[in-house]
């Protein structure tokens, strides 16, 4: 899943009409750390400590599965504390043009090899992708998409249900295997839960309906009424990232 908006809140109306269908996917996690330990990256480990700028910890990506990641050795600096299970981390690494981060737990410590010392990390729910080349994207890659329901607006009867691929301020995009009727200006409701507080249910007009890569059909929607809390959901999470960027150690 994507969600568009603007790291200065100038131009998030904009930014309302759902991504064309034509426009590169966002991977999911595993894809993600997958081309990573293809590509042997080195990682920048932070802990997760509010309000202070902690230390870069360097590590390489060795291994990861649908549990965990395995990096090597990490880099202290001077006065650093060795890693300890349970801890909770931001981790970060550059690939594709921009740099991901997310947020992980040390799951243990472990010896690949004699006279070797390595680490298990809690594989990350999310993966924030931040293009340097597009200051006004922010991608999100979930390990697994938010379900939607598409209904018809007068009646309320089920349209489609799938899962939600793009979000913004004023519309959403929606991946279904359903093979639902629906045009350009069709009018519908969107329901979908993001988290446990954060719910959409809102009226909107369909401005694409047409396959995706995978065969499945690509749902395009433009809210036609507000989304309450949406707009506070996403400023969160741009001064979420906006703050991790400002504490992370110039290289």
């Amino acid at each position: 899943m994507r969600v568009w908006t603007n790291t200065t809140f100038r131009a998030l109306d904009l930014l309302g009409a759902p991504a064309a269908a034509e426009e590169r996917e966002t991977p999911v996690v595993g894809a993600i750390l997958a081309a990573a330990v293809a590509a042997r990256l080195p990682l920048v480990l932070s802990r997760y400590d509010p309000g202070t700028r902690p230390l870069p910890i360097d590590a390489t990506l060795q291994a990861a599965d649908d549990t965990s990641i395995a990096i090597g050795r990490p880099l202290y600096r001077p006065g650093q504390r060795s890693l300890a299970p349970g801890e909770r981390l931001q981790v970060r690494f550059q690939l594709d043009g921009g740099t991901y981060v997310g947020f992980t737990t040390v799951i243990a410590r472990f010896e690949p090899g004699e006279g070797q010392i390595g680490y298990r990390l809690a594989v990350p729910e999310t993966l924030v992708f931040d293009d340097r080349r597009r200051a006004e994207r922010v991608a999100i890659a979930f390990q697994s998409p938010p379900p939607v329901e598409v209904l018809n607006a007068p009646t309320h009867r089920p349209i489609a249900q799938g899962s939600l691929v793009d979000l913004a301020i004023g519309g959403a995009r929606v991946r279904t295997t359903t093979n639902a009727v629906l045009r350009a200006g069709d009018r519908v409701v969107l329901r979908a839960k993001l988290h446990d507080q954060m719910r959409i249910h809102t009226l909107g007009i369909v401005v694409h309906a047409g396959p995706s890569r995978d065969g499945q059909t690509d749902i395009g929607v433009r809210f036609t009424t507000e989304v309450p809390e949406l707009d506070r959901y996403l400023r969160e999470i741009v001064a979420q990232r906006s703050a991790r960027s400002a504490a992370a150690p110039t290289e």
